[in-house]
């Protein structure tokens, strides 16, 4: 834990800053559903609730040369780089533009399920379906930049944009099964059930921040599937002592 912290946190990444507590919480039993566990859930809500009040008490300049001034920066700007609507954001500005990047992708995946009806909301366009940014992005080594995208940071909106309302019905059940997972291990094996409960809150989070599980560069994935796999194995350890036993 002292390892990964010290690379996570010179990293200088708002999403591994958060994993990092999300580990460190879910891997103590911090969070687990009971009282306990909402009491520290509470108490962390409330901690970013007052770090955000005093972020937006003071003034960051975005052209400052200090890395912390920089990282505070981007923390400030991160609800509104998330959730602003496209009429606030002026693509001719490129500084308002990047600043509020993830917004302005998920703002042209919608408008495209838009354009195109029920059908593209029930069922998504399709795998290979591309996003219109409606510019030419300089997102590539080509110097007439990019128009059309396939993947963007918004999880939650690429799969929507993909596969429409069923697919992300689907991918939260997916995210909902690895709870229940969790419930059904957690007096047999403790670091396992806890790392299942750790992982999928963090894959509630970054599938809105860095599409989730869909990061063709997240290692993480296959750190769940690895779990998921000792999770069944000590679910068949405890039916085998169940059973001797009652022999």
């Amino acid at each position: 834990m002292i390892v990964l912290s010290i690379s996570f946190v010179l990293y200088l990444s708002r999403t591994m800053f958060i994993l990092l507590i999300l580990i460190s919480l879910t891997f103590s039993g911090y969070l687990r559903l009971s009282m306990k566990g909402l009491r520290y859930l509470f108490l962390s809500a409330t901690g970013v609730i007052l770090f955000y009040v005093y972020l937006f008490s003071i003034d960051i300049d975005r052209a400052s040369k200090s890395p912390v001034d920089n990282f505070l920066y981007k923390l400030k700007l991160a609800p509104s780089e998330i959730f602003v609507s496209k009429g606030d954001i002026d693509i001719k500005n490129h500084a308002n533009l990047w600043d509020h990047w993830r917004a302005y992708e998920g703002n042209m995946a919608i408008n495209q399920l838009n354009e195109k009806g029920a059908v593209a909301w029930t069922f998504g366009t399709g795998m290979g379906a591309l996003i219109d940014l409606k510019f030419n992005a300089p997102l590539s080594d080509d110097p007439n930049g990019m128009r059309y995208i396939s993947l963007i940071h918004n999880g939650y909106v690429f799969i929507l944009f993909k596969t429409g309302i069923l697919g992300l019905i689907l991918y939260f059940l997916f995210l909902i099964s690895n709870y229940f997972v969790y419930k059904k291990i957690k007096n047999q094996d403790y670091l396992i059930s806890n790392m299942i409960f750790g992982i999928t809150l963090f894959y509630f989070f970054t599938t809105l921040v860095i599409t989730g599980i869909f990061n063709l560069s997240d290692p993480i994935t296959l750190v769940l599937g690895g779990v998921l796999f000792f999770s069944t194995k000590a679910a068949e350890y405890s039916n085998n002592k169940i059973l001797r036993s009652g022999l």
